[in-house]
């Protein structure tokens, strides 16, 4: 079932007259939602809305103009994210510190311990798996919330304890959009990768935080072109170094919860290595932070990590 495309969309935003801010804040999440990325093709449709004679754009709008640009703009490291989003100072000095004190980055599925998680064969970022489409961003986070148009949902129905249905319709209430929700479901998804999840969320709260200090989730989905293998925290990976993976839950645009996962607890809780603090990163992205909110830590069996107050990293 598909919604609405980009290119459909700004003919209708043409022909008002008068380009909104709120309908600036949905092209670009047309043209983000239909293949991952911006690509050139649609980020110059959008620049060449300022200089073109037969619209005007309202107030805010030029702001959604200039805070993208096409994926493949990446001029050196500490500039963009694998997804071409500029990386803020206040990230790159997290990193940087993080990094010097010994923070780990790693293959998930590269140690012949397997003390990371082992990847279902993700291997590429395309598609619903593509950086642009799975980076989570204060930004990514509030278009979400603002989206106005239809987009397609799944309906889960379980059938046993092994098998799900799903059936997908268009969605046009705004219920669970500008939130990350754990999707979890033994269904087929070969019909649309980009559905919506239950509750309405695009991504589900499988995340990761990549080399360059990006943070990803998985799609709600949670699956990849012709194959039925659910896709876990590794997959994040995509060919680059990981530096956190767990869960991540955000309500209307808020953080709420943040857990570490159970592979990587375990390495932390037995000493063999220091992790990032996501927490302290998600808030140097600008994100919103519910209060109180810290890393918790799934699995203690090989002990209970801690964050070195000294260099903010997870440590035993």
């Amino acid at each position: 079932m598909s919604t609405i495309g980009f290119k459909d969309y700004l003919a209708q935003a043409k022909a008002g007259g008068t380009i909104t801010a709120a309908q600036m804040e949905t092209l670009r999440y047309l043209a983000k939602n239909n293949n991952g990325q911006i690509d050139a093709e649609e980020a110059g449709a959008m620049v060449a809305l300022k200089s073109d004679p037969s619209v005007r754009l309202g107030p805010g709008a030029d702001v959604f103009i200039k805070s993208d640009q096409p994926v493949a703009v990446r001029t050196g490291a500490n500039v963009t994210t694998f997804g071409g989003t500029l990386i803020p100072p206040a990230v790159n000095a997290l990193l940087a510190k993080a990094k010097q004190n010994g923070a780990v980055s790693y293959a998930a599925d590269d140690s012949k311990f397997n003390q990371y998680g082992v990847s279902a064969g993700a291997r590429e970022a395309t598609g619903a798996m593509g950086f642009r489409y799975t980076e989570i961003t204060p930004d990514s986070v509030a278009v979400d919330k603002a989206i106005k148009v239809a987009l397609t949902q799944m309906k889960i129905t379980t059938v046993t304890a092994e098998e799900d249905d799903v059936s997908y319709f268009d969605q046009t209430n705004l219920f669970g959009r500008g939130s990350i929700v754990e999707n979890y479901d033994h269904a087929d998804h070969s019909q649309n990768l980009y559905a919506r999840g239950s509750d309405g969320q695009k991504w589900s709260a499988n995340f990761a935080v990549l080399e360059d200090g990006s943070l990803h989730c998985l799609p709600a989905t949670r699956r990849l072109p012709d194959d039925g293998t659910i896709l876990t925290n590794p997959d994040l990976g995509r060919g680059k170094k990981m530096m956190f993976h767990g869960h991540l839950d955000v309500t209307d645009g808020r953080v709420t919860g943040v857990e570490m996962s159970g592979k990587i607890s375990k390495v932390a809780g037995k000493g063999n290595a220091k992790f990032i603090d996501p927490v302290a990163l998600i808030k140097a992205w600008g994100f919103s932070v519910a209060p109180g909110v810290t890393t918790q830590f799934s699995n203690t069996s090989s002990g209970t990590p801690r964050i070195d107050p000294n260099t903010g990293l997870i440590t035993k």
